[in-house]
């Protein structure tokens, strides 16, 4: 009896379990979507090498998304170290591959909303604005796309 339950318990966590994954795929699809949709209305959107690609004014843009957790931070601690905060955790990423296109980069973050941060020097920490190059690429909180991509097809 405790077996069959046990059986039947793990049978629902995994159903469970991919429901919420293929619902996860599903509202990551749209927001893409969505996004591209909205960078259309400013430029015209193709890929290079495998890259998607937007080009606005003649200038070519790489973009690339990073999905932050709704209640999580985004901290970009060099060019190619970016730390994700969330509740009691912190986890580095490598850009290195994201950020390796020759050409400018705009990097959407998604679904969370907390303003990106970055080090200027070991302990000083500042916010990115959306129209602030930070290297070779703008950092951009999926609200403050359509903001950006204006400030960029205004500059010819």
């Amino acid at each position: 009896m405790f077996l069959e339950m046990l059986i039947i318990g793990t049978g629902i966590l995994l159903v469970i379990y991919l429901v919420l994954i293929f619902q996860q795929k599903k509202n990551e699809s749209k927001i893409k979507e969505n996004t591209r949709l909205t960078i259309e209305q400013y430029g015209e959107i193709s890929e290079i090498n495998g890259q998607l690609t937007v080009s606005i004014n003649e200038d070519i843009y790489s973009i690339s998304y990073i999905h932050v957790p709704a209640n999580a931070e985004l901290t970009i601690n060099s060019r190619n170290k970016w730390d994700i905060h969330a509740i009691g955790k912190s986890h580095i990423i490598d850009q290195t591959q994201r950020l390796s296109s020759p050409y400018p980069k705009i990097v959407i973050v998604y679904p969370s909303t907390l303003r990106v941060k970055r080090y200027i020097n070991e302990n000083e920490m500042v916010f990115v604005s959306f129209a602030d190059k930070v290297y070779d690429f703008y950092v951009v909180r999926i609200l403050e796309l359509e903001d950006l991509l204006k400030r960029l097809s205004q500059h010819a």
